[in-house]
């Protein structure tokens, strides 16, 4: 099968690049042929673009997909599986940047606006002013030894995730603009969920570090949000679970224990009944498609 694709040198990197205010993880420019799929693949600690530059193709995020097309912006979350696959007669050329901030304020706001962003629809918007400063970042990327460059390019992925942020706030503020306390109780909620999941044990440690009773937060969260506490929390602990079984060798007794489950048996048996297929079978079925990045 013919695989060709044409990227622009340095695309991908062995460890983070570092800049002032990013880490910058991949970033480049592709051409497609209809063969040329970008397979299953997982993301690190970052968020990436795939800035849609010319034809059409579906973009797959955790086994969901939706269609983009010439002037399209895909935002990819951190921890997310995903794979590109190019229309047959209208093949995708598209520009990508994967980077992750170090500046805590924007760091926080890209984690609060990320819970918004649960299907592939919803990952897809457009901007101008992204469209036109990717390429800037990546040409700069390339041509690094230039004067300033450290400045510069910093400068410019400032203007992405400023850009990414205002997008975003937009678009969570217009599904419902007056978001009360209780609504930002709970997004707080599920950020410090995602963010601790090996140190709870159970979700009364949830409820006592927002000082309420756990009955009351569960009905107040199922009432906001349409998930149960219980529900939102298993969805976050398979999800590291998934991530877990396809990037270490971790045996499932210690995955089950890292993600507090009380025996490896309740753990396969939860997984099961929300993936409908074993740990052991997921593993085997999907660790030969996660590849790590190769330097280009």
């Amino acid at each position: 099968m013919d695989r060709q694709k044409y990227y622009i040198s340095y695309s991908y990197l062995d460890k983070p690049f570092s800049l002032p205010d990013f880490d910058i993880y991949q970033t480049g420019r592709i051409y497609c042929n209809k063969n040329s799929i970008s397979p299953s693949h997982y993301h690190q600690n970052f968020y990436e673009l795939t800035i849609i530059t010319e034809g059409e193709g579906k973009i797959y995020t955790n086994n969901q997909y939706t269609l983009v097309k010439k002037g399209d912006i895909y935002i990819s979350l951190p921890r997310d599986i995903h794979k590109i696959i190019p229309d047959d007669k209208n093949p995708l050329h598209y520009d990508f940047c994967a980077f992750y901030p170090k500046n805590e304020d924007l760091k926080n706001l890209l984690d609060v606006l990320s819970n918004y962003l649960t299907t592939s629809d919803s990952r897809v918007f457009t901007s101008n002013r992204i469209f036109n400063t990717a390429p800037l970042a990546i040409h700069e990327f390339i041509n690094f030894s230039e004067p300033f460059s450290p400045y510069l390019l910093n400068g410019l992925f400032w203007q992405i995730a400023v850009e990414i942020t205002r997008i975003f706030d937009t678009k969570t503020k217009s599904k419902d603009i007056n978001i009360n306390n209780n609504q930002m109780l709970c997004f707080e909620i599920m950020d410090y969920i995602s963010s601790n999941l090996s140190n709870i044990p159970s979700l009364k440690v949830v409820a006592k570090q927002y000082q309420y009773s756990y009955n009351w937060l569960s009905a107040l969260f199922k009432k906001t949000t349409s998930y149960t506490l219980i529900g939102f929390y298993n969805i976050k602990r398979l999800d590291y679970a998934k991530n877990l079984l396809l990037t270490t060798d971790m045996t499932l007794e210690k995955i089950a224990e890292k993600i507090n489950f009380s025996t490896p048996y309740s753990f396969s048996k939860t997984f099961k009944k929300h993936f409908k297929v074993s740990p052991q079978q997921y593993r085997k079925e999907n660790k030969n498609a996660i590849q790590a990045p190769k330097q280009k």
